[in-house]
């Protein structure tokens, strides 16, 4: 058994290989990055319309308190 040089065409089929596995876990990052930039943007969405709620809580229908005195007076 030598440890010799593989063959051009051993070498080539190697690099086709890596390549194409190297291809198919990019487009599965690239649907991992596009998945998440969806989530973030309904984060964002949703962060925005908390920030809103908690700046105007006076607006009906909210669940901030309002300045009704206690049910004792």
């Amino acid at each position: 058994m030598t440890n010799g040089p593989k063959p051009d065409s051993e070498r080539i089929t190697d690099l086709e290989t890596r390549s194409a596995f190297q291809e198919q876990s990019h487009e599965e990052l690239s649907a991992v990055v596009a998945e998440q930039m969806r989530q973030i943007e309904k984060l964002e969405k949703k962060l925005e319309d908390l920030k809103d709620k908690v700046e105007s809580p006076g607006d009906p229908g909210g669940d901030a308190p309002q300045d009704d005195p206690p049910p004792h007076y």
